[in-house]
């Protein structure tokens, strides 16, 4: 080994290596291979786990956004902001794009049940059983916290619909205003209850 030309690193094999590494290096050839091995597994386990915490976040993110661009797009048809199916659905697929293209570096884009059980079926090595779980909970999470931002955002253009239409909620009719949570497109906004 010889000290670089700034003092702050060491030559080895035509590389300049920061001291501190290079010192780590050198007590590792001396230690037994289980202790430099541990060391390395536990950096794997935390870069792991930071990974896994951005694919949750990544999967509650991506289905919050359908459910806020999708659904938020059936809440806004009930003050006839859309007059037709065409725009609901290019605001639909601008959303579900939207989300994929955000997501699909980071967890897979899965951000559906049933693209995560697909996954669980077909790719077993790919996705555990315990990240399966953990990317179905983070879709939930996702789906209703959009749901809870259109409430938010169209509370008022809701209850201006219910008042239109005699709707009482928790009657069978109030299934009205209530299907646009579901994507029950032309329903709630073209049809008359």
């Amino acid at each position: 080994m010889v000290a670089g030309k700034d003092g702050n690193c060491v030559i080895v094999q035509g590389t300049c290596v920061p001291v501190g590494v290079a010192r780590e290096l050198v007590a590792c050839q001396k230690a037994p291979p289980e202790v430099c091995q541990l060391e390395e597994r536990e950096e794997e386990t935390e870069d792991a786990r930071a990974k896994f915490g951005k694919q949750f976040l990544a999967e509650a993110i991506g289905t919050g956004m359908i459910v806020l661009f999708g659904c938020g797009s059936v809440c806004s048809s009930l003050s006839t902001a859309y007059q037709g199916i065409w725009q609901v659905a290019v605001v639909w697929g601008f959303g579900v794009s939207l989300a994929i293209y955000s997501t699909a570096d980071i967890s897979g884009a899965h951000l559906n049940l049933a693209v995560t059980l697909a996954f669980q079926l077909v790719r077993p090595g790919d996705m555990t059983i315990t990240k399966s779980f953990a990317y179905v909970l983070a879709q939930f999470l996702g789906a209703m916290l959009g749901g809870l931002i259109n409430l938010a955002v169209y509370s008022n253009t809701i209850e201006a619909f219910e008042r239109a239409n005699g709707i009482v909620r928790g009657e069978p009719k109030s299934m009205m205003s209530a299907l646009a949570f579901g994507e029950y497109f032309p329903n709630p906004g073209l049809t008359a209850p």
